[in-house]
């Protein structure tokens, strides 16, 4: 008869523990140092491995389910992914559904998860439930300044003051972090999201971008100094803002480390080809986005950036694979039950009307005024398009404007266009605001 395993064994739990601890890093390390898990989850988990030692331990049980939650979590923070915390919130909330202990830690992981994925009055609701519970606790004063900047801003004058003030509160939230005793939970996923988060803040301030660098760096030494490869996203916008800063070589030795920690990783090759292209390198820049498609195929950027190249070395016929792959991707993950994203639909569209409007120039140049404007007519039709979809595309504004004298466009929607021109040039509070990206 098969022996009933619906007990643990002690040694079997704490090899579930140990195969749990491994499963939430990055890239495999020679120890795993328990002392380095400060959250008090964890301690509970420890006693409970201690009463198996006597009775075994279901690790169907709620507290079980709970701690998986809390270290997928914990993995969430370090890896800075919207869909770690996504997989994360779900679990949490399985643990609490199924009778966890709903203590504070577990209210202000779950309210941190909500926060993360944008969805703000979910979160209030938890972070409430945690802050009456432990209002002291220094993780609360972090999640106020991250709030500020996730609370969608009314116009540009309110952006910045919230901009300025989830940096004095992240301010705050540093000096409570230095003064709080080392077994503080969550102490070093709490600084090392400070950094990031505040990094990225001060990344869209251009007074402030001296002082990003400095908390993306210190992210990433944390991240190390955790066992943790330094996340992709952090060390994109790392090298990022190395580039607003003209700091090109320094952007380029962040992603040379990084691609030498995780070669595998796609955002690393497509991250040193956007900074060649930056550099106006754009035959050499070729290959490393090939490279990221190599190991992410249905990275949408990468295959956007392929098209820019071409139309960059006016080779149009190698732009219309890419961007037709990039528009079937986006099809499929609609399909899949994805959030519409107007913007990269945009953005493709802008790209098909960029490669009919050097084709037409092609036809032209070849004496086929019949074909040219054909293929200025598609140009145009794409364009418009994307301007459907997102007002603020500046690329689709000004090649409809070029195009208009091949297409005979109505004089009132020429002036139209003009006008929208000059406001996106010099956008007021209110009104549209420009959106650019590869081809917007």
């Amino acid at each position: 008869m098969p022996e009933d395993r619906s007990r643990e064994t002690a040694g079997d739990v704490e090899h579930e523990l140990v195969r749990l601890l491994r499963s939430v890093v990055c890239y495999p390390r020679p120890t795993m140092r328990l002392a380095s898990l400060t959250f008090a989850a964890l301690v509970v988990f420890a006693g409970t491995v201690a009463g198996a030692r006597a009775d075994g331990l279901d690790l169907g049980s709620p507290e079980a389910k709970r701690i998986r939650a809390t270290l997928a979590w914990r993995r969430a923070v370090w890896r800075v992914d919207r869909e770690d915390f996504d997989r994360a919130r779900k679990q949490l909330e399985g643990a609490m559904d199924a009778g966890a202990n709903p203590d504070w830690l577990l209210q202000y992981t779950l309210g941190l998860s909500y926060l993360r994925l944008n969805r703000v009055a979910e979160a209030d609701i938890y972070l409430a439930k945690a802050r009456r519970l432990v209002p002291s606790f220094v993780g609360l004063t972090f999640t106020d300044a991250f709030r500020l900047t996730v609370v969608k801003a009314k116009d540009d004058a309110d952006a910045q003051e919230k901009i300025r003030a989830a940096l004095d509160r992240y301010r705050e939230f540093f000096e409570k972090l230095g003064a709080a005793p080392p077994d503080t939970p969550f102490k070093a996923e709490l600084s090392f999201a400070g950094h990031v988060y505040r990094g990225l803040l001060e990344s869209r301030v251009q007074d402030e971008w001296d002082h990003a660098v400095k908390d993306l760096e210190a992210a990433m030494k944390l991240s190390e100094d955790n066992g943790w490869t330094p996340a992709a996203e952090v060390v994109s916008l790392l090298a990022d803002v190395h580039k607003s800063l003209d700091q090109l070589d320094a952007a380029k030795n962040v992603v040379k480390a990084a691609m030498a920690r995780d070669p595998a990783e796609a955002s690393h090759h497509y991250n040193y080809g956007a900074l060649l292209v930056a550099g106006r390198e754009y035959a050499a820049a070729r290959p490393w986005f090939e490279a990221a498609l190599a190991r992410r195929s249905d990275l949408i950027d990468a295959h956007m950036k392929l098209a820019f190249i071409g139309m960059q070395l006016h080779e149009p016929a190698s732009m219309l694979p890419h961007l037709e792959a990039a528009k079937a991707i986006q099809e499929m993950r609609a399909n899949g039950g994805a959030a519409p994203d107007a913007q990269a639909d945009a953005n493709a569209d802008s790209g098909f009307g960029v490669y009919f409007k050097l084709i037409g120039d092609e036809r032209f140049n070849a004496d086929d005024e019949k074909g040219a404007l054909f293929s200025y007519e598609t140009a145009a039709r794409y364009f418009r398009e994307a301007l459907s979809k997102e007002p603020g595309c500046v690329q689709a504004v000004n090649m409809l404007i070029q195009l208009s004298s091949r297409i005979r466009m109505p004089p009132a929607e020429l002036e139209e266009l003009k006008k929208k021109l000059q406001e996106l040039t010099d956008p007021k509070g209110g009104g549209v605001q420009p959106y650019k990206s590869t081809f917007c």
